[in-house]
This record gives structure tokens, C-alpha cells and sequence, in this order.
């Protein structure tokens, strides 16, 4: 970061300027302007050899190592992408209507342009030499002066290039400079010649002729046209270009051999000339008809230069900016020059070593006490001095007459009246040197010496009115109230008021600090402000109130006080010269939380050094308004009606945001997907006091409030989500004007793939596909383990009724063979053997039925078909009377596992058995639904319904129907559930999924499929 190293007001010593009466000489002197530099040791581009400032505030600087634009702060290199090598240094600069920033290098000849952020070569023609200046026109047409000899002109207009060379009657002659009227005339000068192109000319009309006269042009606000040349300065036309300039009695002596660059007016009328050896010349509103003499000719230059502290003699141009600052560009950087609110004399620059006396008189003059002068400053005048001594004063008081009673510091006396001076004649009686003094209401005059005592002197004759009591009650602060009671301070940290025998005494709230010298003020005939390194107190009706210097730091050491007619309270300390609403000050006074807002002018201003801490009365008020303070380093003043702080609102820019580049200049930019950090730069443009202004800053949505920037001028974000942000800038000036409306960025974050909603919800449905293999995982196991006790149950029953088959009924039926062989023995009629026959017939039926039991734990395979299975199970319900009995299929039939379809017909029978027995049904409809994904039967009557209570306890006390009907229905892995309704019938449903019911569903049949699908892609 660049850092000015002359902030302080550089206030110039014996400048060769008019000492007129600033009423009858309008305008400031040189020295009343504040100086600052930028040169090597702040690291400033060098050597400058243009200026120019664009629409937004940033100040354009081409130098021999590039284009640079400068915020006050920092130096921005704009050209880094230049080879200097082969373009040469730029060498002139034009900042165009459209916010476009023209420049040319010497070497090539090339034009670059900058916009959008970077700077870039233009399509036109090279000039054919070094271009000395560019101007445009209210219409868009640029005039672009070279210092090539025979062709010194080019205009571009529409698009197109024209040059202006010896066809158009331009001299074989070196051209030197040019100026724009409004009107669109163009003037040029040459060595020996002045020349001007009319609007819509073709050729160059001369209108002065002077060989070597090697002049330069410049433009006063009312458009004369200035020539500087050997000769000096004077009009060569009259206002608005055009007629004959004024009788001319005396050029200014410029000393033309020296002038080098541009010769300007300011918008005050003040011309300043950049010499190529000597410096800055400037002459204050340089009359059209030149000075009224040879001595005032030279008297009217003032001249600035390297020993008072300029950057470099060799300077090149000067410029001035839109808030009125006036910069001197030099080989060694930048010079700036701002109108000064505190100004210098050049006589009072022999300050006292205790600091200078002020005293305001009854008449409204101000007498300035300095080292060995005491001054008389009458309102509306300089200071003129009357009374020189080789022993410096070190009290000022008015006499109630008017006269003025100057101690010094012999302890000597002297009273000045009406311009005569006549000396006491007896030295002030004390063993010490005098502190202060003042006069009472008798006209007696009072004198404090500290370590000597207090002596009053009336009469004729000198009185001791208190003899010195060593450390412990020492008299130092005097002044004397409205009512002409003599106010002291003593060291013991009390107040007395003096009124002939009377002493009243009140203790001072130091507030923990040491009892030091105070300053008195009273300001009304019950009020006096007590100020010093403790703060300030007010003492009101015998009440002390205080603003402690803890609370308010700007207050310790506070030593001059003035309250203004425009209800301003003016406070000079250690920290600067401080202005104070005094309504508000009367409120902090009464109320410690009030809130105090002060301005502080401090070296920007002027303020060359601290005001003198020895000065217990260090600003005073004369009867002009203005306002004189005493410093370290002599006294100045500053005109409360005539302050130079910038009233507009300071212009703010974001000059760059830094992510993965540099983008210059943004507006609504788009950052590279994934972006996280940023670097903001921003600028405030305002160049009177650029770090004075307060800076704040925040991203819309993202800072929660507003971030105080301090001295930085960057901001830098981290750890940004993708997104739309909008930052934020604003500022305020120096003198709290705040441009709210600022500058904004809009930039947007795009995410990368994996910070994108597509990525998110790609995440959610993988995560959703694996949830659904894991459930389906889960089923796949459930129903496998089904299958599995299905199957073991199928092999359990078949191999019961194998050994049935092969043990129990083949036994029987042997047994029962045997008792038919033992039969067919006994006789035919004998009652023995017809109850033996009647036992095998018996026999064989249980044998029959033993047989359909084993068929049953035998699966048949037509238990595949479960609705024809349904259909014997219907034949099989023995309803009496039949009833329609309608078996609806859906969907297209599978088969069915064997278990599965003999519980479900189980099932169906037991359902069936309990509507022929209970129901009383007209109707039965059997639906069996083969779907994707699961198998549902559903049996469903129009009989009288199931009771309530059944429904609730799941069976009927003593039957166990629907109890089994559930058991069998969980076997097989089914939901069973029954719905029934008062008069309405009921019905049975069982569901089950595709993977239990089904012959041709194997359990595990997804995954086998995936495996097959990954083992054929690893083979492709």
C-alpha cells in the first residue's frame, strides 16, 4: 500500500507573494495550500509525464514504466501486459465521455484503449510520432496533437482518422501545445507560431508570428486563450477565444525558457505552470491586462520547488481533479496541492518557546505574541507588529481603557495604546517569572507568578496580595469573569473567585488526575469552562459537570476555547483543532451517554504542528469571524465560513476481485464452479483526504451486518457456498458526508458436480436403490426361509405318509386279510361270522380313509392349479340347498407351490364350510388374482355376516375355525383378514408375495439375474 510521506499541511516559507488585503486580493496564496507527495520513497511509478482521471474517481498516471491508475491509497499497474521494450513508454492520456481511457506509446505509435477491464490495442493508425496531448469534443471528436514536424494533427471522428499536416498549412515547426475551445476550435502552438483550425476547417489560420518564441497555450475559465513564452504570460484573445485580448501594461514573468509542460488554469482562475527546471510557478487570478508594473510582474509569481519540499523540480504537467486538488507530475512522481482550511502568515513564523500570546481586544482585533513581536491583527487584515523587544512577552491583557499590557519576560511591563508605547517603570514584584494576568472590575491589574505569588498593581503602585507558599498553594490560571471578579486557579485543585477581600473557593474534578496547568473560559456571568488533560468541566451555578477525557479521548489536554455566533464550540488539544455543536456539548455536559460528534482538522487541513501545549489560551476569535491558533510552530487561522472540505459525496469503486484470477473492474461476473475464496478491492475516491473517509462493506445475504474497513481497502472471503452474492460498498468523506448509494459486485458461484442438486439427488437415489436392494435383500431371505419350511414340511409329509403307507396300512391290510381268510372258514350262516364280515366291511373303510389320508399328506401335482383346486373345494362345501358358487380368475394364471395351494384350498374349504353352516348366503364368489408381484384370493358371500364380537376377539368361544384359517394363512407367509358387515356378508382375503406363491419364483431370482447380467459384461 502506497503511503504518502508529507501528509502534513508543508505550508511554504518566504514565497515572493502580495501582502494585499485579502478583501481587495481575491483567492489564496501558495502558501495556503496543503502538500503531499507520492515519489521513491513510497514506491510511486516515476517519471510522470501525464494525468487524467476517469468518470468513477481513479487517477490516471502514464509513466516510463507503464499506465498505471491511482486511488489515493495504492498505485494499479494497468499495462503489465505491455512490452515496453517494443511500444515505448506511454506518453499521453485522454479519459473519454464513454468511460473509455485512451493512451499512446511512443516507440510504436500505437493507440491502446481500455475497457472491460484490461487494456488492449485499438484498430487505428500509429501516430507518426510521440503524441504530445488528446482532447475530445462534446461531440465525440478526438484531436490528438504529435510532435512530429510537417503532420502535428489527427482527428478521429465516426470511426475514421484524418491528420492535419503541411496540405493543411501546417509550418515545417516543431508543435509544442494545444487547447480545445467549447465552440471546437483548435489552437496549436509551434516554435515560432500560433495556429488555429476553425470548426469544419481544412486549414490552419495563423494569428501570431514570433520566431523562437518556443510559447505554450493554456485556457482561462472564460476560454481566453494564455500564451507562455519567453516573454512571460499574457491573453492573446478574449473571452471564449475569440476577439483582441486587453491593452497588455505587464506580461507575468513565467520565465519562459524553463516551461516545460503544460501551463493550466484551475477552476478558480489561479495559473500554474510546470517548469522543466525550476519547479511550480503560479501566478493568483492573473489579470487579462498583466500587471500594473515590472516589480509587480515578478512579485505575482509564486514560485514552489524542491527545497520546500516538492518531489522533484523537473516537472511535466499538472492537472486538477474533480474535487478541486491540483497535481504536479515530475520525474521523481506525484505532487498534490489542496486549498488549505488553516492558514499561514508569513510574518508569524518566530514562535514563542512557551507558545505564541493571543488576546482578543473589544475592538475585534487579535494581538499574536511571538518571540520577540507582538502583532495587531484588525479585522479583514494582516498582521502588522507593534512593539519589538529582545526579551519575549509572556503575558497579554486588555486594560479596560484598551490599552494593551504586555509582560515579559524580565518581569518587565509594557502598556501599547493608539500605536504609542510606554513602559511601566516598576518590574512586576516577584522572585519568578510572571504566569498571567488579567484586570478587575476597579481597573486594578492582577498578576500570577506561581513560585512567586500574586501581586496586584493599582494606585500607581504595586500590592502583594499573596506570597508564595511553596508546592502546596501556588496561584497559576488567571482571567477575570463578567462581573469583573478575578477567577485563579491554584495548584491544590481549587477555583477561587477574587472580589476585593472576598475569596470563594470550589475544588476542581480533576478526576484522578494530577492537578496540572489549567485554561479558564467563563462564558456568561454564571458559567465557566475549566479545560485541561483531565477534560473539560463546566461550572454552572456552583455546580461542576464534566466530560472526562476517559469517555472523550480528544479532550485531554484541551487549552483554547471559543463559542461561535453560528452556535459552534472550537476546541484546540494535542489531537488537532475540534469543531462541536455547542447545543450538543451543553447535552453531553447534563447526559454521560450522550453521544458527541465532533470534526477534527488536523494536517490535511493545514495543521502544520500540534497546537502549543504552553498556550493556555490557544484560539482565539477575531471580530471578522475568523479564528486564530497558536501552534508549535507559529499561529495560523482558519475561516469558519470558508472551509475547504469536500461537501460531495465521496466516489467509491470495486477495482478488482481476485479468485482464480484477476477480474478488473467487475460488475456481474461468473466464477469458476467451486470457487471458495476472494480477494475485493475497492477504492474511495476522494483524493482531499482519502484516509480520513470511513469505509463499510458486506456480501447481501452473507454478513450480517455492515464490516468497518478501517484503513484496509480489500475484503476477503472464505469458505463461500455456491451461489448469487451481492457486495456491498459505501463510504463517507471526510467531513461525514456518506455516499450511501455506493458501488455493488453481483457475482455468482456456479457448484461443481458434486455440490450441484443433480449430485444430491443422484446420492438420493442411489441411496433410495440401495435401500430398495436391501429390502428386497430382506424379503428374498424372509421368503426364502418360508420356502425352506415349506419344503421341509412337503418332505415331512411325504415321508409320513410313506411309512404310513408302508407300515401301518400295509400291516393292517395283511391283518385284515388274515380275518377275511378266518372268516371265509366259519360257516356262511353263522351269526359269528356275519359280525366278523361286518368288522372287515368296516375295516376296509378305515383302510379307504387311511388311503385318502396319505393321498393328502401326498402333494398331487394338480395342486399347481389353484382355482381348480378351489373348485372341489366348493363342490366338497356340501351346501343344502346349493347355491351359486362363481369362481372369477384374474390376471394370468401361474402355477401355484404345491403347500401354498393346499393351504390356501384349506383355507377356501373351512371359509366355505362356515357359509353353508352359518351364513345363510344366496351367493358366493370365489376371486383368485394373479399379479406381479403378489397372489390374492378372496372369498366373499352375501349371507348375514360375521357378529361384532367375533370380529374383535378373532374367533367364536368353543370354535377354532378362524383361528386355524390364521394359523394356516401364516404358515405360507399370507396376510388373512376378514371384513364383514351386519346384513351385508362377509369376506376372507389372503395375499401373499410373488416370491412365496408362485412354482416358477425363485427366491434369489433378482440377484441371480444381476449376477448373470456382471458376469456377461466381465466376459464382453
Amino acid at each position: 500500500m502506497i503511503e504518502a510521506l508529507l501528509v502534513a499541511a508543508m505550508l511554504l516559507l518566504p514565497f515572493v507573494a502580495s501582502a494585499a488585503d485579502p478583501t481587495t486580493n481575491p483567492g489564496r496564496n501558495l502558501a495556503h495550500y496543503t502538500h503531499q507527495r507520492w515519489s521513491e520513497e513510497s514506491d510511486a511509478p516515476r517519471p510522470v509525464t501525464a494525468l487524467a482521471q476517469d468518470g468513477r474517481g481513479y487517477l490516471w498516471v502514464a509513466t516510463a514504466t507503464g499506465v498505471f491508475r491511482f486511488d489515493g491509497m495504492r498505485f494499479e499497474q494497468i499495462s503489465a501486459g505491455v512490452d515496453l521494450v517494443v511500444h515505448g513508454a506511454p506518453s499521453a492520456l485522454l479519459v473519454r465521455r464513454n468511460g473509455e481511457v485512451w493512451t499512446n506509446f511512443e516507440r510504436s505509435g500505437r493507440f491502446a484503449v481500455y475497457r472491460d477491464g484490461r487494456l488492449q490495442f485499438m484498430r487505428a493508425p500509429r501516430a507518426p510520432h510521440r503524441v504530445i496531448a488528446m482532447k475530445e469534443m462534446r461531440d465525440g471528436t478526438v484531436w490528438v496533437l504529435t510532435e512530429r514536424i510537417g503532420v502535428p494533427l489527427m482527428r478521429f471522428r465516426d470511426g475514421l482518422w484524418t491528420s492535419f499536416g503541411i496540405d493543411a498549412g501546417a509550418p515545417l515547426d516543431n508543435p509544442f501545445s494545444m487547447v480545445v475551445t467549447s465552440d471546437g476550435t483548435v489552437w496549436v502552438s509551434f516554435t515560432g507560431s500560433v495556429g488555429r483550425l476553425t470548426p469544419g476547417g481544412h486549414r490552419f489560420e495563423f494569428v501570431r508570428h514570433d520566431r523562437g518564441a518556443t510559447g505554450r497555450l493554456s485556457m482561462d475559465p472564460q476560454e481566453r486563450i494564455w500564451l507562455t513564452e519567453r516573454r512571460g504570460t499574457y491573453p492573446i484573445t478574449g473571452p471564449g477565444g475569440r476577439g483582441s485580448p486587453p491593452p497588455l501594461r505587464h506580461a507575468y514573468a513565467t520565465d519562459a525558457a524553463q516551461i516545460r509542460g503544460w501551463p493550466i488554469f484551475d477552476r478558480e482562475g489561479n495559473l500554474w505552470i510546470a517548469t522543466y527546471y525550476d519547479g511550480l510557478q503560479r501566478v493568483a487570478h492573473p489579470d487579462p491586462r498583466g500587471a500594473a508594473s515590472p516589480a509587480e510582474a515578478v512579485a505575482e509569481v509564486e514560485r514552489f520547488t524542491a527545497p520546500d519540499g516538492l518531489s522533484s523540480n523537473a516537472t511535466t504537467q499538472i492537472f486538477q481533479d474533480a474535487e478541486g486538488n491540483v497535481w504536479a507530475a515530475t520525474e521523481n512522481g506525484l505532487d498534490r496541492f489542496w486549498p488549505a482550511t488553516l492558514r499561514s502568515e508569513p510574518v508569524l513564523r518566530d514562535p514563542a518557546a512557551f507558545g505564541d500570546l493571543l488576546l482578543q481586544a473589544s475592538d475585534g482585533s487579535v494581538y499574536v505574541g511571538q518571540a520577540s513581536t507582538v502583532y495587531r491583527v484588525r479585522p479583514h487584515e494582516r498582521p502588522t507588529p507593534i512593539f519589538k523587544t529582545r526579551i519575549e512577552p509572556r503575558t497579554l491583557c486588555e486594560a479596560p481603557d484598551g490599552a494593551i499590557w504586555i509582560g515579559t519576560d524580565d518581569r518587565e511591563v509594557v502598556v501599547w495604546r493608539d500605536g504609542r508605547v510606554r513602559r511601566l517603570g516598576q518590574k512586576v514584584p516577584v522572585f519568578d517569572t510572571i504566569y498571567d494576568c488579567a484586570f478587575d472590575a476597579k481597573g486594578d491589574y492582577w498578576v500570577t507568578a506561581a513560585l512567586g505569588g500574586m501581586v496586584r498593581f493599582g494606585g500607581g503602585r504595586w500590592e502583594r496580595m499573596r506570597e508564595p507558599t511553596g508546592d502546596g498553594f501556588l496561584p497559576k490560571s488567571m482571567v477575570a469573569d463578567a462581573h469583573g471578579r478575578i477567577i485563579v486557579q491554584w495548584n491544590d485543585r481549587t477555583l477561587s473567585w477574587l472580589d476585593g477581600a472576598v475569596r470563594h473557593a470550589t475544588p476542581i474534578p480533576f478526576g484522578g488526575y494530577q492537578p496540572y496547568d489549567v485554561a479558564l473560559y467563563p462564558a456568561s456571568p454564571d458559567t465557566v469552562y475549566v479545560a485541561g488533560r483531565f477534560g473539560l468541566a463546566r461550572l454552572h451555578d456552583g455546580q461542576f459537570q464534566s466530560i472526562s477525557a476517559r469517555r472523550v479521548p480528544s479532550f485531554s489536554g484541551v487549552n483554547g476555547m471559543v463559542r461561535t455566533p453560528a452556535g459552534e464550540t472550537w476546541l484546540t488539544a494535542p489531537g488537532g483543532v475540534l469543531r462541536i455543536a455547542s447545543a450538543q456539548l451543553e447535552r453531553a455536559f447534563s447526559n454521560p451517554g450522550e453521544p458527541l460528534a465532533m470534526q477534527v482538522f488536523g494536517p490535511v487541513d493545514g495543521l502544520r504542528s500540534r497546537p502549543h501545549s504552553h498556550s493556555r489560551h490557544a484560539i482565539v476569535r477575531g471580530g471578522d469571524g475568523r479564528l486564530w491558533i497558536a501552534t508549535q510552530s507559529g499561529t495560523l487561522w482558519l475561516d469558519p465560513n470558508d472551509l475547504t472540505r469536500s461537501g460531495t459525496r465521496p466516489k467509491v469503486a470495486v477495482g478488482a476481485l481476485v479468485a482464480d484470477k484477476v477480474y478488473r473492474d467487475p460488475n456481474n461476473l461468473t466464477l469458476p464452479a467451486g470457487t471458495s475464496n476472494i480477494q475485493i478491492d475497492f477504492a474511495v475516491l476522494s483524493f482531499s483526504n482519502p484516509r480520513a473517509g470511513r469505509v463499510r462493506y458486506r456480501i447481501e445475504g452473507q454478513d450480517p451486518g455492515w464490516i468497518d474497513a478501517g484503513m484496509r481497502r480489500q475484503a476477503f472471503y472464505t469458505n463461500l457456498a455456491p451461489g448469487t452474492y451481492r457486495f456491498r460498498l459505501i463510504a463517507a468523506n471526510d467531513n461525514g458526508v456518506w455516499n450511501e448509494q455506493g458501488a455493488t459486485v453481483d457475482f455468482v458461484i456456479p457448484p461443481t458436480f458434486m455440490q450441484s442438486r443433480w449430485f444430491v439427488a443422484l446420492c438420493v437415489v442411489l441411496a433410495l436403490i440401495a435401500l430398495w436392494l436391501i429390502y428386497r435383500l430382506h424379503l428374498a431371505q424372509v421368503a426364502g426361509r418360508i420356502r425352506n419350511r415349506l419344503e421341509e414340511r412337503l418332505g415331512e409329509r411325504e415321508r409320513i405318509a410313506r411309512e404310513l403307507h408302508d407300515t401301518l396300512l400295509q400291516s393292517v391290510q395283511g391283518l385284515i386279510l388274515r380275518f377275511q381268510s378266518v372268516a371265509n372258514k366259519m360257516p356262511a350262516q353263522g351269526p359269528a361270522r356275519a359280525q366278523l364280515e361286518t368288522a372287515l366291511s368296516r375295516a376296509d373303510e378305515i383302510i379307504a380313509e387311511g388311503r385318502n389320508r396319505v393321498q393328502d399328506l401326498r402333494v398331487a401335482d394338480g395342486s399347481h392349479d389353484l382355482p381348480a383346486l378351489l373348485r372341489e373345494r366348493a363342490v366338497g362345501a356340501g351346501f343344502d340347498p346349493a347355491i351359486p358358487i362363481r369362481i372369477v380368475v384374474e390376471g394370468r394364471p401361474r402355477r401355484v407351490h404345491p403347500l401354498v395351494s393346499v393351504e390356501l384350498g384349506r383355507i377356501a374349504g373351512e371359509a366355505l364350510f362356515n357359509i353353508a353352516r352359518h351364513a345363510k348366503a344366496n351367493n358366493v364368489e370365489i376371486t383368485v388374482r394373479f399379479a406381479a408381484r403378489q397372489l390374492g384370493v378372496e372369498i366373499r358371500d352375501d349371507g348375514v355376516g360375521i357378529p361384532e364380537d367375533v370380529l374383535v376377539r378373532g374367533h367364536k368361544p368353543g370354535h377354532f375355525g378362524l383361528i386355524g384359517m390364521r394359523e394356516r394363512a401364516e404358515r405360507v407367509g399370507a396376510s388373512f383378514s376378514v371384513e364383514s358387515s351386519p346384513g351385508m356378508g362377509s369376506a376372507v382375503t389372503m395375499t401373499l408375495p410373488a416370491r412365496l406363491a408362485f412354482a416358477d419364483q425363485a427366491p434369489r431370482r433378482l440377484f441371480s439375474k444381476l449376477f448373470r447380467r456382471s458376469k456377461v459384461s466381465g466376459h464382453a
